[in-house]
């Protein structure tokens, strides 16, 4: 669970609230300090700030004030003992070893009441829709993520219809039929901007699409990487299907009995100022019939399968689409130290564009 104790004041820059979070590195005044500033997040979270898993209420400054936290923020309480009580701060107080100062007579230090509450994972399933509509949505997304109007990460589960997207990576030759070809099938080809060779989705596969804000994890794509890999495998457990990275190649794997193996996630991602979009294709009950026309991920002789056919094969319970998204959402949250809640209602404007 990620949580942080933080001390809350006003700095001099406007619409500013500077917390003591015990890893800040940047900000303010402050610079240098371990100490974080984080500015006023626009539209409904204006005049709140949130930070370190902790959401303040705005001090009252310049006569605004925000609506309540309940209606804007899930949140609960999660107070730990092992945690130092929460304390006020005022004009001559010591933060981090140096002395604090009230800027000025327009920013009133006002007592702040911190809020506890675990960092969230907001979760959409937004069942099956086209490739473009999602990939639209997600560029959306991974903006106000950057911009900080979405103030949380972000999940998409979805379905498509039957396209082959061709990464930044993919080869010459990995597409075996003509794109005129493919959408003459009813097949789509979209080139795109995530890492990676070519790849397939059908209806029966789920896919996730992590709108995560590294800035707040690890600024480091290839630990990325193995985490989104985490999640999946981590997803399948609970479930008797025991599953794997193999060193040197991306995505998750499943070894059977015969000792052969099947791959059954293909993962793909793009980030920009360190947020996250695109992700994995986990294969649950889909036919599998449009990987005929590719090189599934540029790997030569890769075999592909699918969770319900591999648990057949295994004598085990085959979970429906639906378990597995919940599964996903929670497997995520766990890998990430986040908390899975459904997307507020109240944020779908950002969404919109």
């Amino acid at each position: 669970m990620n949580m942080r104790w933080l001390v809350p004041f006003v700095t001099e820059e406007e619409e500013t609230i500077a917390v003591d979070s015990g890893n800040g590195r940047h900000g303010g005044p402050w610079q240098g300090e371990e100490v974080a500033c984080h500015g006023t997040y626009e539209g409904v979270l204006r005049n709140h700030f949130f930070a370190g898993g902790i959401i303040w209420p705005h001090v009252a400054a310049r006569g605004r004030t925000g609506p309540p936290l309940e209606s804007l923020h899930p949140k609960r309480d999660t107070r730990d003992p092992k945690l130092p009580a929460a304390r006020e701060i005022s004009d001559g107080d010591s933060v981090n070893g140096r002395e604090f100062r009230v800027p000025g007579s327009e920013w009133p230090v006002a007592p702040i009441a911190p809020v506890y509450c675990v960092v969230l994972l907001y979760t959409l399933p937004l069942g099956l829709i086209p490739y473009d509509t999602a990939w639209a949505l997600q560029k959306r997304a991974a903006a106000a993520r950057i911009s900080g109007a979405l103030p949380e990460d972000l999940l998409l589960l979805v379905q498509h219809p039957p396209v082959v997207t061709l990464g930044r990576s993919t080869k010459p030759g990995h597409l075996l039929a003509s794109a005129e070809y493919l959408e003459a099938q009813g097949i789509q080809v979209r080139e795109v901007e995530r890492g990676g060779d070519v790849t397939v989705h059908e209806p029966g596969q789920l896919v996730a699409y992590p709108i995560i804000d590294l800035k707040r994890h690890r600024k480091d794509l290839h630990w990325y990487l193995r985490q989104v890999e985490e999640v999946i495998i981590g997803a399948l457990a609970p479930h008797g299907l025991s599953c794997h990275r193999v060193e040197g190649l991306t995505g998750v794997w499943h070894t059977r009995a015969n000792d052969s193996r099947v791959k059954l996630a293909s993962i793909g991602v793009h980030a920009r100022d360190w947020v996250t979009w695109h992700g994995v294709a986990l294969n649950v009950e889909n036919d599998l019939a449009t990987f005929d026309h590719t090189v599934p991920c540029g790997i030569d002789g890769v075999v592909m399968s699918t969770v319900a056919r591999e648990c057949v094969a295994s004598g085990l319970h085959a979970p429906s689409l639906a378990a597995l998204e919940r599964d996903v959402a929670h497997s995520a949250a766990r890998v990430f130290g986040l908390e899975a809640v459904p997307f507020p209602s109240a944020y779908q404007s950002v969404l919109d564009g």
